[in-house]
């Protein structure tokens, strides 16, 4: 009997609430929500199958690298989506941006390169 091989998915939640300011560098597995103001370098990954949601009115100042990512909010600093990327509307990152799978909704901006990666 042949067995199949289940992918379990992290699915434990952690956010960073609108009235929280945070500096320094952030790792995280699982689902991360920033909905305040982050300092630092964000980092999950890819064996997490992480996934990163920058929501309206978020700011990070840093890097971020996560397999999966959303924003909604503005990052200033490069970023690296190992699986894929979307910018919802109004979604400002200002510096360059390297995916693998890219989704960009019309309203959102980017201020730096796009740049595809196969292999990330």
């Amino acid at each position: 009997m042949k067995r199949s091989k289940a992918i379990v998915r992290n699915t434990h939640i952690s956010t960073l609430d609108v009235d929280t300011e945070l500096k320094g560098d952030l790792s995280f597995t699982g689902e991360l929500h920033i909905k305040g103001r982050l300092d630092g370098n964000v980092i999950s990954s890819m064996e997490s199958h992480g996934q990163l949601i920058l929501h309206t009115g978020s700011l990070v100042s840093g890097e971020i690298t996560a397999p999966r990512i959303i924003i909604s909010g503005m990052l200033t600093g490069n970023l690296f989506a190992t699986e894929k990327l979307t910018l919802l509307s109004g979604a400002v990152v200002n510096g360059d941006v390297h995916y693998r799978s890219l989704e960009m909704q019309q309203g959102a901006t980017v201020n730096g390169t796009l740049v595809p990666v196969d292999g990330l």
